[in-house]
């Protein structure tokens, strides 16, 4: 979404909100009764200008990086701390695509952490090795800066040995 479409209507906003605002004192010194209403479309105008002016500043855009897997975030509370979940199905690659993605997408100017200035993204699947039996698999997780949105030190971690597991339990079952 480009900005300057928001910054527009702002604008356009903006000047509705002056126009009505004349209208209010001039319905106001008159003592007509559209007074009351016209005060309330001035104020609705005015919150939703400002709404618009907000947007230009950054939309909320979400990052589609090509061959990245589809993930749900399952833990984020907005700190310094998120998890996702990924399928089963998913490759090393696939999933160095995905960390990038979910790093990009969970950035937020108003994570904070008093301990760290670092947001760490767990990536992992749920197993169900045998009957009854549920495990969570950390695949890889991306290390990036709480504080900047173009994060030059990304840092992903695939589990290679989270991937053979991986491999054996579907490869030990029956076809």
């Amino acid at each position: 979404m480009d900005t300057t479409l928001f910054a527009r209507a702002a604008s356009v906003g903006a000047i509705a909100a002056g126009l009505l605002l004349v209208a209010t004192v001039v319905l106001w010194l008159r003592q007509s009764k559209w007074r009351f209403a016209f005060v309330g479309y001035t104020a609705f105008t005015i919150v939703l200008s400002t709404g618009l002016w907000a947007l230009s500043l950054g939309p909320i855009v979400r990052t589609s990086i090509p061959g990245a897997a589809r993930y749900t975030v399952v833990y984020d509370r907005g700190s310094d701390r998120a998890s996702i979940a990924v399928s089963q199905s998913i490759t090393p690659e696939q999933l160095d695509l995905t960390l990038q993605q979910a790093a990009s997408n969970l950035y937020s100017s108003g994570r904070y952490s008093s301990d760290t200035n670092v947001l760490t993204i767990r990536a992992r699947t749920v197993l169900h090795p045998e009957a009854g039996v549920t495990e969570a698999l950390e695949l890889g997780k991306v290390t990036r800066s709480l504080g900047r949105r173009n994060d030059p030190d990304l840092n992903v971690r695939v589990n290679k040995a989270a991937f053979e597991r991986l491999q054996s339990l579907a490869s030990d079952e029956p076809a």
